[in-house]
């Protein structure tokens, strides 16, 4: 038996193909290739994907995502932390009437510099327990 897998983080809503090569000790067919293609569902409409907080050092420098499940893939928002959250800090409401999580980001860094972090919402699905959601700061 062989198994392939495929982590089809940030491929939502997209066809994808991977293959994979096998060589067997069948001297009639020594190489062979496995294809995985399928469309990747998209479990959350994340807008924007990312966010990118540009800005002058001092400034106030802020951002929001929308986050809205799928309707086959139902769930809410329970809870929200920083991957690291020594440039950023965030904030998030679930708007239930709406389905959907507004997240308030902002930049905390005071000098001129670059950062990268993450915000990670909890959701109640054992499907997808964690929607990840990239930053990243750019301070002139």
């Amino acid at each position: 038996m062989i198994t392939l897998k495929f982590n089809t983080e940030g491929y939502g809503g997209r066809k994808v193909r991977e293959s994979a090569g096998v060589e067997t000790n069948d001297t009639a067919k020594k190489d062979l290739t496995i294809a995985l293609i399928g469309m990747v569902e998209k479990f959350a409409v994340v807008s924007p994907d990312r966010v990118t907080l540009i800005g002058s050092a001092g400034s106030e420098v802020k951002s929001h995502v929308t986050v809205s499940p799928t309707p086959q893939y139902p769930f809410k928002v329970t809870g929200m932390r920083l991957k690291n959250g020594e440039f950023i800090k965030a904030s998030y409401e679930w708007k239930d009437g709406e389905k959907k999580a507004v997240v308030q980001i902002e930049n905390r860094m005071t000098e001129k510099g670059r950062y990268v972090d993450a915000v990670i919402l909890t959701t109640d699905s054992p499907i997808k327990p964690e929607i990840h959601i990239p930053v990243y700061g750019i301070l002139r």
